[in-house]
């Protein structure tokens, strides 16, 4: 009987591994005056530095982001495969102008959105072109300027 025997190290193993259980992507939105366009430049580059489908975005308590609306468009910007196509996350408990995201179509069960809105919207909330689930929920949350 012939016995094989192979010694990998560790690292390697989780380093390969660790390809399909990447965490997403995370952009945490502190508290304190911000842009819309800071933060949608710090989603780019959670969803492309290195490329990872799914992003969690949460905007804390007392985040007071004007300008833009949060958010990105996958077609309009240009992004890969693999950038931002899979579960978008989104969890506001402070103030912003709108939400506005974008998926990949119809072709994509995984590129899902969610969104906990638990802050004030001035504007609106949008997703579209999501192939997966879209939701969004909240408590005593304002948007558009009305108390939903």
């Amino acid at each position: 009987m012939l016995l094989l025997s192979a010694s990998i190290p560790a690292a390697a193993l989780l380093a390969n591994a660790g390809g399909a259980l990447a965490a997403p992507a995370t952009v945490n939105v502190p508290s304190g005056a911000g842009t819309g366009a800071a933060v949608n430049a710090d989603i780019a580059t959670a969803i492309t530095t290195p490329a990872n489908p799914d992003l969690t975005v949460t905007i804390a308590n007392g985040a007071d982001i004007s300008g833009a609306n949060i958010g990105y468009d996958f077609v309009a910007g240009g992004f890969a495969a693999g950038e931002g196509d899979g579960a978008v996350i989104v969890n506001n408990d402070g103030n912003v102008t709108g939400l506005s995201f974008g998926g990949v179509g119809a072709a994509s069960a995984s590129n899902s959105f969610t969104a906990t809105n638990n802050g004030e919207v001035a504007g609106s909330i949008s997703a579209s072109n999501f192939g997966g689930a879209v939701s969004v929920t909240g408590s005593v949350a304002k948007i558009g300027g009305s108390q939903r």
